[in-house]
């Protein structure tokens, strides 16, 4: 074989390369040149962005439309591409859970200019820490993955066209689940506690909505909502290998709890958090948001102090999954 590939390579008409592998050497060839040069269109490629580039690129216009109240577009990801919807949904996720994150060390602030910061930041790390990280990748192919990643990201970011996209879908997530804590809407209170009589909470999910979309529009308080929509979790940057902050994935953490939490009585529902957490970064995120707004401690042999702060949180909390019952669920995905 690789006689006959030195043969092609050479322009060689020889006999001994049939047709298919002539195919086979062809692409084998355009993949060996595609990958020569990366390094040095890494280095190009942010001189690119401080002369200004991808700023006013023409990009496609999304013409996507939302099934529901929690699904969001496809990030642009290049002039004629989107992202796909599990990394949109990430990078959307992240960037509002940053947001609240500020307001929470700081106290009000303004979400506009705080996302602005966050994406110059993003912006920044990227080039000073995924530029060199990737040149220094042996693996050619998981080299070439990673700068199409990046080039992705960068041009989410700093498109015109898409990074308005970015900035009204992330806006649009901090309006739905952002709860001012200390301000009590008589109402939407009543609402709450109006859903906790309930208690069922049925998830019969099916076409495009997801368990998280069903019983957030329908059947969760506003508590809970905010703890799963806006916990952090520290994993490695894929494009930058260093540790880095995402969002929890909603999804899959309510999910979990709602399975794990069902049918549990009011004494015992904290207890079996925490047991899930502990083999659970996601949940144990999620956990710790609550007990540092609550005050609440816990120790290795199951002991949990009494709230100090915030007293309502844990009554809802408990509430949300205490009647929670899970008949069936299709749950949607991208491989």
């Amino acid at each position: 074989m690789a006689d006959r590939y030195m043969e092609y390579t050479k322009g060689s008409d020889s006999v001994r390369t049939s047709t298919g592998l002539k195919q086979l050497f062809r692409r084998i060839s355009n993949l060996i040149k595609s990958l020569i040069g990366i390094n040095d269109k890494l280095e190009a490629f942010f001189d690119k962005i401080d002369g200004g580039a991808f700023s006013s690129t023409k990009a496609v216009s999304n013409k996507q439309t939302f099934v529901s109240t929690l699904a969001y577009k496809n990030l642009i990801a290049g002039e004629d591409s989107f992202m796909t919807s599990s990394k949109s949904k990430k990078i959307i996720n992240t960037f509002a859970a940053r947001v609240k994150q500020k307001s929470r060390e700081i106290g009000w602030v303004s979400n506009e200019q705080t996302l602005e910061d966050l994406i110059k930041e993003r912006i920044e790390n990227l080039k000073t820490k995924a530029v060199p990280y990737i040149k220094s990748i042996a693996d050619e192919t998981f080299k070439a993955k990673l700068s199409k990643a990046l080039s992705e990201e960068v041009f989410t970011l700093r498109n015109a066209t898409a990074k308005s996209l970015l900035v009204e879908q992330v806006n649009k997530r901090l309006d739905l689940f952002d709860i001012s804590k200390g301000v009590v809407d008589v109402e939407e209170d009543q609402n709450d506690d109006d859903i906790d009589a309930v208690g069922d909470q049925t998830g019969e999910i099916g076409g495009s909505k997801e368990a998280w979309t069903i019983s957030l529009e329908e059947g969760t308080n506003k508590v809970i909502r905010e703890y799963i929509a806006f916990a952090m979790y520290t994993t490695v940057d894929e494009l930058t290998n260093t540790p880095v902050l995402i969002s929890v994935d909603n999804q899959t953490i309510y999910n979990g709890l709602a399975h794990t939490l069902a049918n549990t009585s009011e004494d015992k529902m904290m207890n079996k958090f925490i047991a899930y957490a502990k083999n659970n970064e996601q949940a144990k995120a999620v956990l710790d948001m609550i007990m540092s707004d609550t005050g609440m401690t816990y120790n290795a042999s199951g002991l949990i102090s009494s709230p100090t702060k915030n007293f309502n949180d844990l009554r809802k909390i408990i509430t949300a999954f205490k009647n929670v019952k899970i008949e069936f669920l299709y749950t949607s995905f991208e491989p």
